[in-house]
């Protein structure tokens, strides 16, 4: 039997989170027993606590590790007792902690396989150079250096895009490791209730790299050109403010609800005209396929990964990277022509029954054989 340890930091439900809640009980219904090893802060285990109740419910082993710092000697003994104790057939890591503390154990470990999921990169690389490669060498911080390690010591790396491939592949030695698995989403049971569209919808953080600030600006253009939906924002982050004060500046802060951080985002989706993403790049952007499973359109930039998800004027609309006026544009579309969010709604919940957490599941069992075989 494939016994197989995932390791990643835990500090709340993110993508990479809710994409691991999908996969890892997909992989004990094949057969598998699966291990969820997670480095915990001090403090963060309220933000925990949802996830690994879901996890274990599910059937899925799960063990803390306290993590004090970011290189914690201590916390790495207690991971070196841990997998000699649990005798895996692979370490699988998630996230630049997992990474480099599961490359650490491959120096203690050398023939356990080591597998790495690529969900994103670095947040200041992102804002700066989207997903570009050729632009690696122009910010060599930490983060570069802690993640060419890991691509050094990994056996596989599995990318959930392929523009982020395109990125990794700038790392020494990883184009000959490589290889891209889409997120996978639950099977669609049934048609999804639309509900008269009652405001235009952004779920995600308000960091920079994100571009929140081009989503109020093309917003502002909206409701100028006479939109009439108001705004719902469910995010936090340090763009917040900003975002406010512009709102203020063009008399349009009444029309937009900061909502925060809330726990179940997605079931604002039925009532929104469509979903609003302003990222230029995005490692994947798992709201996408949310959205498409609650029959609502999707708003997006013409990037990596956003154009591998969203079909422009079937699922949705791709606009042109930075266009303010097409993104405006395109919310007009959808709050003014109930017949094309329906469209491309519908479109979008049937297009997502080709990406089954299934499928990607199967495809990562098949990439374990190949490495038990070895």
């Amino acid at each position: 039997m494939l016994r197989i340890v995932h390791l990643q930091k835990l500090a709340g439900i993110g993508g990479a989170e809710k994409h691991l809640t999908l996969l890892l009980p997909q992989l004990i219904k094949e057969g598998a027993e699966i291990h969820y090893v997670y480095l915990e802060a001090p403090g963060d285990a309220d933000k925990n606590t949802v996830m690994t109740r879901d996890l274990r419910a599910a059937g899925v082993q799960c063990h803390g590790v306290p993590l004090r710092a970011n290189l914690d000697p201590i916390a790495f003994l207690k991971l070196i007792a841990l997998i000699r104790k649990l005798k895996p057939t692979h370490l699988h890591t998630h996230l630049i902690h997992g990474d480099f503390y599961g490359a650490c154990l491959k120096w203690v470990f050398p023939q356990l396989p080591l597998i790495s999921t690529k969900h994103g990169y670095d947040e200041a690389f992102q804002a700066k150079y989207e997903l570009q490669k050729e632009y690696l060498p122009k910010l060599q911080n930490r983060y570069y250096h802690l993640s060419k390690f890991s691509i050094q010591k990994a056996d596989h790396i599995i990318c959930i895009s392929k523009g982020l491939q395109h990125l990794f592949e700038g790392f020494p030695g990883a184009e000959e490791k490589i290889s891209t698995i889409y997120y996978g989403y639950k099977a669609p049971v049934a048609t999804p209730a639309i509900q008269a569209a009652e405001y235009l919808l952004y779920i995600g953080r308000l960091i920079p790299f994100k571009h929140p600030e081009i989503l109020i600006q093309a917003y502002i253009q909206y409701r100028n050109s006479g939109g009439h939906l108001p705004l719902r924002i469910a995010g936090d982050g340090p763009e917040a403010m900003p975002m406010q004060q512009a709102l203020k500046d063009a008399g349009c802060q009444q029309d937009v609800l900061f909502m925060g951080r809330i726990p179940r985002p997605e079931d604002l989706l039925s009532k929104a005209a469509c979903l609003c993403v302003s990222s230029f790049s995005e490692g994947f952007g798992l709201v996408i396929l949310e959205a498409m499973a609650a029959g609502v359109p999707v708003i997006a930039f013409d990037g990596p990964a956003m154009n591998e998800t969203v079909h422009h004027g079937v699922t949705g609309t791709l606009c042109p990277i930075g266009d303010v006026h097409a993104f405006a544009q395109a919310m007009q579309k959808y709050s003014q022509h109930p017949e094309i969010r329906a469209e491309h709604g519908k479109m979008g919940w049937e297009k997502l029954s080709t990406m089954r957490i299934d499928n990607m599941a199967t495809q990562t069992l098949s990439l374990y054989k190949k490495f038990v075989s070895a």
